[in-house]
């Protein structure tokens, strides 16, 4: 992905509707690059998932359920 050629380590990328979708995309995609992800979801499950896929490329999540 194009965001690996970024480092955005040491940086926070909030992003809403993070569960699914471009949300989930978006996430897995900064994650990668560095960043800390705050990712806000109406669905407990959703970040769940979410977590483990990001904590699989290394990188942090802060699961906020809306």
């Amino acid at each position: 992905m194009y965001l690996k050629k970024i480092n955005l380590k040491n940086r926070y990328a909030l992003v809403t509707g993070a569960g699914k979708g471009l949300g989930r995309a978006c996430s897995i995609a900064l994650a990668e690059a560095g960043a800390t992800v705050i990712g806000l979801s109406r669905t407990q499950s959703d970040l769940d998932k979410l977590q483990k896929d990001i904590k699989k490329v290394k990188g942090k999540l802060i699961k906020v359920n809306c």
